[in-house]
């Protein structure tokens, strides 16, 4: 699978800092830690073949420092490096860019994902409705099942912590290839 991870409030818990202003997220980058689980699970879904790309909005009007802090944290605390294979930075809107980039995404990555085979990771719920209603699975980082949980499409998840988040991506793969039969 072709995963997109979120990096405020998903991948780095960069909510605990409480930056005042988006000229401090980018220093929030430098020094918050990844989300508990985090690694654990993104280094089993490396090895299990599947292909982590970081993906942000944050710093669209910031310029290259937000890159450049951005991608030093993921490669300092990522271990190994080799699991989250790059970074998609100062894109307008997640869904859409993934959406319009599709084939150029797969030709790099050298490898066909139909959208189903797609994933998005992130905290805000308009994102990951987005994801879900262009035909990818969405989980929603951080939030708690409700009553409203079993309303929502099928293709979109909530995850309160990366355990969730693996064994979400597990189901999802045992059922799609169950429907491939």
């Amino acid at each position: 699978m072709l995963i997109f991870i979120d990096l405020d409030g998903t991948l780095f818990d960069t909510y605990s800092l409480n930056p005042q202003n988006n000229g401090e997220w980018i220093y929030a980058y430098a020094s918050a830690p990844l989300m508990k689980g985090a690694n654990e699970t993104i280094s089993e879904l490396n090895n299990n073949g599947d292909y982590c790309i970081a993906i942000t909005q944050r710093g669209v009007n910031l310029g290259k420092i937000v890159y450049d802090i951005s991608k030093n944290a993921i490669l300092s605390r990522i271990k190994p490096k080799s699991n989250i294979k790059g970074l998609i930075w100062k894109v307008d809107n997640k869904t859409k860019f993934i959406v319009e980039n599709h084939e150029k995404i797969n030709h790099t990555i050298g490898k066909h994902y139909p959208f189903n085979q797609i994933v998005l990771i992130d905290d805000d719920i308009d994102t990951v409705a987005q994801a879900a209603q262009a035909g990818f699975l969405g989980i929603l980082f951080g939030a708690k099942s409700t009553d409203t949980t079993s309303k929502l499409p099928p293709n979109l998840k909530i995850a309160e912590d990366w355990n969730e988040v693996k064994t979400i991506i597990n189901t999802y793969k045992c059922v799609n290839r169950e429907n491939q039969i």
